[in-house]
């Protein structure tokens, strides 16, 4: 939910995998990326940010660690740290995206897909720190060219545009998007350093939505 700038694929900066000694076989394209040592060196690299939540400390050897690889055999299938870290950031939003937007797929009303993302937004916060953490404070645009925070936020856009129409609301939908996005990202960071289960998260919705006009109407019960 952060207004950034490009899309990336991450499959666009995976080099085909190669056979690595030992291994049983050997994968001839992305397509193949779940059995690979080039999915074992992203996810080790995820979990190395959310641990470390610093770029500077996401390296070669130590993703390569904990892949369970040479550090040699990163260059087998990523060109090089530049890619690696493209390839990083997409996972990330990937991550982010599908656990956010994800939520609350099946129901019919606007305002309660919003209740359900932003209860889910804060929870990934919450249970991967680092990511969070690099994503919103745009530590990846000084390393990567492009990334998928636009394509996220615009779907905050669109839940927002839809819960406007269905009030009859006027507002430019990005503009209230972005006073959304202000006020989760703060309840979300006041809560990151908590381990303790987060209380009142739904009252805070609630008093957020109403603060901003999206709560439910009678209009919309009609």
């Amino acid at each position: 939910m952060s207004p950034h700038v490009g899309a990336t694929d991450e499959s666009s900066v995976l080099l085909p995998d190669r056979h690595e000694p030992g291994s049983a076989s050997t994968a001839s394209s992305t397509e193949d990326l779940p059995a690979t040592t080039g999915e074992r060196l992203l996810a080790a690299a995820v979990e190395l940010l959310s641990e470390k939540g610093s770029l500077e400390q996401v390296s070669l050897r130590a993703i390569a660690a904990g892949a369970g690889v040479s550090p040699t055999a990163v260059y087998r299938h990523f060109v090089d740290h530049s890619a690696l870290l493209e390839a990083l950031a997409a996972r990330c939003w990937q991550r982010f995206d599908t656990a956010v937007f994800g939520a609350g797929a099946d129901l019919a009303e606007p305002i309660d897909r919003f209740m359900a993302q932003g209860q889910s937004y804060i929870d990934f916060a919450r249970k991967h720190p680092g990511v969070y953490r690099v994503l919103m404070e745009r530590r990846f645009d000084d390393v990567v060219r492009k990334h998928d925070g636009e394509a996220v936020f615009a779907k905050l856009v669109a839940v927002v545009a839809e819960i406007l129409e269905a009030n009859h609301d006027e507002r430019d939908p990005e503009y209230v998007a972005m006073l959304v996005h202000t006020w989760i990202h703060g309840i979300a960071t006041l809560n990151v350093p908590d381990e303790r289960p987060c209380q009142g998260v739904d009252e805070l919705l609630i008093e957020l939505g109403s603060a901003l006009g999206l709560a439910r109407t009678d209009s919309t019960n009609d």
